[in-house]
């Protein structure tokens, strides 16, 4: 009876230490909810200001006889679009800044012959990759007037560009890791090309198209073109083009999946599509 009595004694102080421990956890985790919650409100409820980089804006405006606009960034999304109200060209771009406040970016921006350049040089070290903490994307928007028509040259790394309205005489869309997407876009010529990202072309006539991607679909919606070259490996080719199959020379292949096209020599236009370990399926509309 003793025993059982000081071994019932040890439980209940085991019993008393485990609440008391949670007791401190809990009063702990409420503190530090407080904490955050507090020093979220000073960051205006904004998750991008957590990141461990910050971007700071700028915009240049530039006059409509601009006629070739060409911008190399990494790590940036970029947006082309049109406006139809725009009488001048403006590009707001981002510096980037180590939360430290060392700047990692400087921007190149030059205005020669009629060509905007604007050319970035990041000085990224390693050490600012091991605590590299991003909410916010950085994002180059450039903003053209509705009734030109430009040359538009793009490069990127680790991020999508889009291009969502406009007219163009020769479009050209590099990337890694990010998609590309055209929409509402009329040009001479358009080159895109990407590693493992998406390309979407939504309402697109163009005289002659060249895209490619790796490890990712290349989807179309009313693709209008005299010229289309389509490529890609374990992704899926799939949508629809204007015009009949008749007027296309044809080659499309695939392998372990299925194609809906047969191969033509016959054809005042030509569809070239490939793939691999996915199918093609291209509707003539």
């Amino acid at each position: 009876l003793f025993r059982s009595h000081v071994h019932g004694l040890k439980g209940g102080e085991k019993m008393k230490k485990v609440k008391i421990c949670m007791t401190i956890g809990l009063i702990i985790t409420i503190l530090g909810a407080i904490a955050f919650a507090v020093g979220f409100g000073l960051l205006d409820w904004n998750v991008n200001s957590l990141g461990s980089i910050a971007y700071k804006n700028i915009t240049v405006t530039e006059t409509a006889d601009t006629q070739k606009i060409a911008v190399d960034f990494t790590e940036t999304e970029i947006v082309v679009r049109t406006d139809e109200s725009a009488r001048e060209i403006t590009v707001t771009y981002p510096e980037k800044y180590y939360y430290t406040g060392e700047k990692l970016s400087s921007v190149a921006v030059s205005n020669e012959n009629g060509a905007l350049t604007l050319t970035e040089t990041a000085d990224i070290k390693w050490y600012h990759r091991l605590v590299q903490i991003n909410f916010a994307v950085p994002k180059i928007e450039i903003v053209l007037p509705a009734d030109g028509a430009y040359d538009v040259d793009i490069s990127s790394q680790n991020a999508s560009v889009r291009v969502e309205g406009g007219r163009y005489r020769a479009l050209s869309l590099k990337t890694t890791n990010g998609s590309i997407a055209l929409s509402n876009v009329q040009a001479e010529s358009a080159e895109l090309s990407t590693f493992n990202g998406k390309i979407d072309l939504a309402d697109v006539i163009c005289g002659r198209i060249d895209a490619k991607t790796s490890n990712a679909a290349i989807a179309l919606e009313a693709l209008e073109s005299d010229d289309v070259s389509l490529k890609t490996t374990n992704g899926a080719i799939k949508g629809t083009v204007r015009g009949n199959a008749g007027d296309y020379k044809i080659t499309a292949v695939t392998s372990n999946a299925a194609n809906n096209l047969q191969n033509t020599e016959s054809g005042s236009k030509s569809l070239s599509v490939y793939t691999e370990n996915a199918p093609i399926d291209i509707k003539f509309i």
